[in-house]
Order: C-alpha cells, then sequence, then structure tokens
C-alpha cells in the first residue's frame, strides 16, 4: 500500500457514496417512498436496483480482500466506476494470481 495510491482513496469514498445514493434512490421508488423516478416501469427500477447492487458489492469485496491480504488499494478506485468494475476484478484476481505463483 505506497503512499501514491492513498490519494485515490478519497475518490473511491466520494464514488462509493454516489452509487449509495443512487441505489437509496432507487430503492426509494420502488417502495413508493418518493415519485422521483415513477416515469420508469418497476421492471426498469428492478434492473436499476439489481445493476447497482452489484456495482456496490464488487469494491465491497475488493476492499475486503485488499484488506485482508495487502494490495495495491489503487484496485479500490477502478472497481467502484460502473461496468469498468468488473474489468478492473478480472485484472485484480490476474495480478493477485500471478504474485501468489
Amino acid at each position: 500500500m505506497g503512499d501514491d495510491s492513498d490519494v485515490l482513496f478519497p475518490l473511491f469514498v466520494a464514488e462509493l457514496l454516489t452509487l449509495t445514493g443512487a441505489f437509496s434512490v432507487v430503492a426509494a421508488s420502488l417502495l413508493g417512498r418518493t415519485t422521483l423516478l415513477a416515469s420508469f416501469s418497476r421492471t426498469a427500477r428492478l434492473l436499476a436496483l439489481g445493476f447497482l447492487t452489484v456495482e456496490l458489492l464488487v469494491p465491497a469485496w475488493l476492499y475486503y480482500d485488499i484488506r485482508k491480504r495487502g494490495g495495491d488499494r489503487v484496485w479500490l478506485h477502478a472497481s467502484v466506476m460502473p461496468v469498468v468494475n468488473l474489468l478492473a476484478v478480472a485484472a485484480y484476481v490476474s495480478e493477485r494470481k500471478t504474485l501468489e505463483d
């Protein structure tokens, strides 16, 4: 965990909070607590909620794994970017396996 990657940690937290906010809004619209997304169908909102769930679970798992194994924290920043995070996790796991060998 170098000093260079610690600069990205506040961005990781900001991106994670943004995803959490989006998750909250979609979940609230599904529960009928807000009409903000009422123009979208229930199916679209359920798909969005599923997408956001995956987008939140990926960085949570990566953060846990990096804390447990002690990896490069730059992967945290990449893990929060939507869609890119799946590629980042694949690259992280590949790097981890290479380092273990």
